[in-house]
């Protein structure tokens, strides 16, 4: 299955879990906490080209270096991210993703 990396195809799954596709790692998960558009523009619009972020929230316990990595989704299949750390809270490593349009 192919996906269109889109703002409006994350924005659908705000709260969903991803799988960490590695061999390296049993079985990490992210939850997609935040989309963001990153236009200049306020009234800007969500379709194709739109510059976002993806905010992700992981384990305590994996932390992920900056890189690409696959990631599994149920409705959205296998896709590849390059995520980096931003930041944590009391529970969890954050990472973002960002989309750049030209």
């Amino acid at each position: 299955m192919s996906i269109k990396l889109e703002m409006s195809v994350f924005s659908k799954c705000l709260g969903d879990r991803y799988r960490l596709a590695s061999e390296l790692s049993a079985d990490v998960h992210l939850e997609l906490l935040k989309v963001t558009n990153l236009q200049r523009s306020p009234d800007a619009d969500e379709e194709v080209g739109a510059s976002f972020s993806l905010i992700f929230r992981g384990p305590l316990d994996y932390v992920l270096s900056e890189q690409v990595y696959r990631l599994e989704h149920e409705k959205l299949g296998v896709f590849e991210l390059c995520l980096a750390p931003v930041g944590m809270d009391e529970s969890s490593l954050h990472y973002e993703a960002v989309f750049i349009s030209s």
